[in-house]
């Protein structure tokens, strides 16, 4: 019997990419496709293809340009029992605090990427630890969906 055999490993797709917004669409794509296969339904798949999307843009809009080896963003998505792990993580400056959900007055097109983190993302954390900042992003499955 083989080890694959012998062991059940989570399902997990991870990838590295430059700070460069031509590549969100293409990343968000790819783990997408991987998010379809997780059990989500197809709405729930598209939010949490929305939600990467309003993370990684803040990620290359927002931060400052890092021009060191390993100053990507990195990005890992695993199926656990019951939900699915999406993190994001970068070198940049890292954040206060995780900003709040609260949508921005009137008809302003900016500012509307971390409420929909917020509303899509079942559980949401941020810590920094040894220069990297790193957006923890959880959504139910089966049973323990809201």
């Amino acid at each position: 019997m083989s080890n694959a055999a012998k062991h059940s490993y989570p399902p997990r797709l991870s990838a590295c990419l430059a700070r460069n917004p031509a590549l969100v669409a293409s990343t968000t794509r790819h783990f997408g496709d991987f998010i379809l296969e997780s059990g989500l339904t197809d709405a729930e798949a598209f939010q949490l293809r929305l939600v990467l999307s309003e993370a990684l843009n803040n990620l290359v809009e927002h931060a400052p340009p890092v021009h060191e080896a390993g100053s990507g963003i990195g990005i890992e998505c695993w199926i656990g029992e019951d939900q699915l792990h999406l993190e994001v993580r970068d070198s940049g400056p890292a954040m206060r605090a995780l900003p709040g959900g609260e949508l921005p007055d009137g008809l302003s097109e900016r500012g509307r990427g971390w409420p929909i983190i917020h509303h899509w993302a079942d559980e949401i954390s941020y810590r920094s630890h040894q220069g990297q900042n790193i957006l923890s992003l959880k959504k139910f499955l089966g049973s323990r969906r809201n």
